[in-house]
């Protein structure tokens, strides 16, 4: 059921043809002029006329980015047996898009070698995953390359949009894009008042201890437009780690992110097994019942849907809403 809607979504995202030729580059309606500089964290990187080639590096949203503007990449940075990838890497979201005459796949760790030069590439997009300087420019080098406008992790959805579509002239199709996300957005804030103010913790539990995902993560950014709060936990942590998007705190200290609400998942295993899991099991929240719990066999499509892109944000955020909804009422009828 889930992937029939992943199907539905998409295809109501973008529409089932492409707006692209058959080389992948952007093509019809657009009002960018070119040349075009784009400020990211690691410099500026002028690109001088319309990409037509473009490759999309990284951890898979600025491919979703493109697909979503309906342009295809010339290649696409995947990670086979990844999280709800195939066996080729491919995202599930991806898939009913995804032209392997015109996209062809690079495994991760193809980055600045002679796999990602064949391909020609006129701009080359890692705006979210690891770049260190020394990658950066063995990519540049190849052809102009956009990094992050932020942080390698620290990522709003909404500006790597915008920094994306600056860089291939498809600025006022991503404020339409943007502007239709935002709606939906709105709508399913608006059909879960209950939310407002509601603080909660989202973590991935592991067998040494708890990895709390903090306020700078782009799932807790998504998820915090619904009207959620961080937990005074995870406010303490993002003070203590410097704006990282994750901390990593052992099983002894479970208290100190216990909230209204714990959104979790186990690092292996059925959402069932966090309910064993030591320390962790006897947290407020868990003992009544206010808790959101994924397993990474059944639900391991949606856990990778809530890395928000246009084209998981509209699968995924209802089900968030819905869930935390019903943990906030099965606490209340206690």
């Amino acid at each position: 059921m889930f992937a029939a809607l992943i199907v539905a979504v998409v295809m109501a995202l973008v529409g089932c043809s492409s707006s692209s030729d058959d080389d992948g580059g952007p093509s019809g309606a657009s009002d960018g002029t070119f040349p075009v500089v784009v400020e990211h964290s690691l410099g500026e990187t002028a690109i001088p006329q319309r990409p037509e080639r473009i490759v999309a590096l990284g951890a898979g949203t600025a491919g979703e980015i493109l697909y979503a503007l309906g342009v295809e990449p010339v290649g696409l940075e995947v990670f086979p047996g990844f999280g709800a990838a195939n066996e080729d890497g491919v995202q599930p979201w991806v898939e009913p898009l995804l032209d392997t005459d015109v996209t062809t796949l690079l495994p991760s760790g193809a980055k600045g070698i002679e796999q990602v030069a064949a391909l020609e590439p006129d701009l080359i997009l890692l705006t979210y995953g690891e770049l260190d300087e020394a990658t950066y420019k063995q990519l540049s080098q190849i052809a102009p390359t956009v990094a992050s406008p932020q942080g390698q992790w620290e990522l709003d959805w909404r500006l790597e949009l915008e920094t994306i579509a600056r860089a291939i002239g498809m600025t006022d199709e991503a404020v339409a894009l943007e502007a239709k996300l935002t709606d939906g957005i709105e709508q399913v804030k608006a059909d879960h008042p209950e939310l407002a103010g509601v603080n909660y913790t989202f973590v991935e539990v592991h067998d040494a201890g708890l990895w709390p995902y903090l306020t700078a993560d782009p799932r807790n950014q998504l998820i915090q437009e619904l009207g959620l709060v961080s937990s005074p936990g995870v406010v303490a942590l993002d003070k203590s780690t410097d704006g990282a998007f994750v901390g990593d705190i052992s099983l002894e200290r479970a208290g100190d992110i216990d909230a209204n609400v714990i959104i979790a998942y186990p690092s292996a295993g059925d959402a069932q097994s966090l309910y064993s899991v030591p320390v962790f099991k006897d947290l407020n929240a868990v003992r009544r019942g206010s808790v959101a719990f994924y397993g990474q066999e059944q639900d391991i499509v949606f856990l990778a849907s809530l890395q928000p892109s246009p084209l998981t944000i509209p699968i995924s955020l209802e089900r968030v809403a819905t869930d935390v909804s019903a943990a906030l009422s099965s606490a209340s009828n206690q």
